[in-house]
């Protein structure tokens, strides 16, 4: 069924109005009339015409003077205007149509072949747009939800993968047989590979539908950066040679876990994809008093097809890729967490015989809102300019750890509780917000692991009412959560937690907090 389009007659004759009506009548076409430019510009402003008929010469506002108005609005400047004149044909007249916008001029008595004719162009070219219009608004939002597809099912993925790492790092620290141990080895390699994978989909989904990755800007030094990047990738592949030159100042206000990914996806691809045996080679460059620039070189060249697309999400789906390749992300991500900084990337191939890439990076990020700085445990935020938590040297016991942990995932609960206690902590697993105020007010936990999003009462709800309790209001509160956005971690500090803590979680970093609050304790 064709949508019902407008059209503006616009004549101080009625009887002239008719015979335009008359001429234009058809189905799907609603004709509005106006015997003035005073009464035209009312109905301009209330409707969507898809074309204008104007009579020339009219009292009031001449033609010409309606169509002026027109064009001077946002609304109606885009409206086609067929002039009608029963004037004589003098040129200038016509030229002045012109001038003021009319697609055509034309001259009574009208030939009502040519005005049917040239009206049902308009018509269908307004149709076409509408329909343009609706397929846009279709494929944005069928976009939109497929994306919010994918950030949802990366924060859902996170939860089994934190059980599934958990029981892993268990595994190892337990004196278990060597084929035990290995097969939980791999299952931790396997683990943290998805969980890269995940990470890659999740900071997709940022870019495409936050406006971009948030940075978590602190002071670096990029040269250890990229001296820990070496060495890890060095490890990995003990034959391969990484040589680094460096000279200038290389320290700048950068989001540090942000660049280790930079550093890492083009050195990782400089080893996989440059010729065997040759070196990798690594140029960090702080002459310039405002930008640092960073070069990553291999041997072998890429295609000039390839180049075009290197920066597009799946490679612009232009080759295929072997599994141990992954998603096709990772230069992607690195465009869009070098655009957060405000710097530049390029690549280019130097004589058919080098890969080049070069980033240039401004030695501090230019933003509005507060800067957010990031504690050295990775996967832990603060904002920059708060002070550590207040209550996270209160209550943890000088000998064993209270804590109590709560997840509406049985499986991620009791694991990570078997984790703690291989580390000498007392436990105890809730799971829902509810139950985790009953256990707490019994077990007087020194520390809350508290997932997020749990039935019956949230953890941001179970946060402050931990909080409003006397016993509560010095338990160091971890949030525990799939999200990790600065919205997120604003959300969870206004709650009362004291850290904000992203699955899968760290066992090491959750250590290293623990250490701390454990330290500030004996100091107090």
């Amino acid at each position: 069924m064709r949508s019902s389009i407008k059209c503006l007659l616009v004549d101080d004759l009625e009887e002239n109005l008719v015979a335009l009506g008359a001429l234009l009548e058809q189905d799907g076409v609603e004709l509005l009339k106006a015997r003035s430019g005073s009464e035209a510009l009312e109905l301009l402003l209330v409707h969507d015409f898809a074309l204008a008929l104007l009579d020339v010469q009219m009292p009031d506002i001449d033609g010409f003077q309606l169509a002026e108005f027109m064009r001077g609005s946002e609304r109606t400047r885009n409206i086609p205007i067929i002039f009608v004149t029963a004037g004589t044909h003098e040129p200038h007249r016509v030229f002045k149509g012109y001038e003021t916008g009319a697609v055509d001029f034309l001259h009574k008595p009208v030939d009502p072949q040519i005005l049917a004719n040239k009206a049902a162009v308009f018509f269908q070219l307004y149709r076409q747009k509408l329909q343009l219009a609706e397929d846009l608004k279709e494929r944005t939002e069928t976009l939109r939800l497929n994306e919010m597809f994918v950030a949802i099912l990366g924060h859902d993925l996170r939860t089994p993968l934190n059980t599934i790492l958990t029981c892993a790092e268990t595994l190892l620290k337990a004196d278990g047989d060597a084929p035990v141990r290995d097969a939980a080895d791999r299952i931790q390699s396997s683990g943290r590979r998805m969980q890269t994978l995940i990470e890659n989909v999740l900071d997709l989904a940022r870019a495409r539908l936050a406006g971009g990755i948030a940075l978590k800007c602190d002071h670096v030094e990029l040269d250890r950066l990229v001296a820990a990047t070496v060495k890890e990738h060095q490890s990995l592949a003990p034959l391969s040679r990484i040589d680094v030159t460096r000279h200038g100042d290389l320290r700048g206000e950068w989001d540090s876990d942000r660049l280790a990914q930079v550093l890492s996806n083009l050195v990782g691809n400089a080893l996989q994809h440059g010729e065997a045996g040759q070196p990798v080679l690594v140029l960090l460059d702080g002459a310039q008093a405002d930008t640092v620039t960073l070069t990553v070189a291999n041997a072998g060249s890429i295609s000039p097809e390839s180049l075009a697309h290197v920066f597009d999400p799946f490679g612009g789906g232009r080759r295929q890729r072997a599994r141990s390749e992954g998603l096709g992300l990772g230069l992607y991500i690195v465009r869009q967490i070098v655009d957060a900084h405000g710097g530049e990337i390029g690549v280019h191939v130097e004589g058919d015989q080098r890969t080049v890439f070069r980033v240039t990076l401004p030695r501090r990020v230019l933003r509005s809102g507060a800067v957010v700085a990031q504690d050295r445990d990775r996967g832990i935020f603060r904002l920059a300019d708060e002070p550590p938590p207040a209550t996270a040297n209160a209550r943890v016991s000088k000998g064993v750890r209270r804590i109590l942990v709560v997840d509406d995932n049985h499986d991620s609960a009791d694991s990570l509780a078997i984790l703690l206690e291989m580390d000498g902590d007392q436990t105890r697993t809730a799971y829902d917000g509810l139950e985790a105020l009953q256990v707490a007010a019994e077990f007087e936990p020194d520390v809350i692991v508290l997932d997020l999003g749990l039935p019956r009462l949230d953890g941001y709800q179970a946060a402050r009412r931990i909080r409003e309790q006397p016993w509560g209001r010095d338990i160091v509160l971890i949030a525990l959560t799939g999200w990790d956005n600065e919205d997120d971690r604003r959300k969870t500090r206004e709650a009362g937690f004291d850290r904000h803590l992203v699955k899968p979680i760290d066992g090491i970093a959750l250590q290293k907090i623990l250490a701390e609050l454990t330290r500030r304790t004996a100091t107090a």
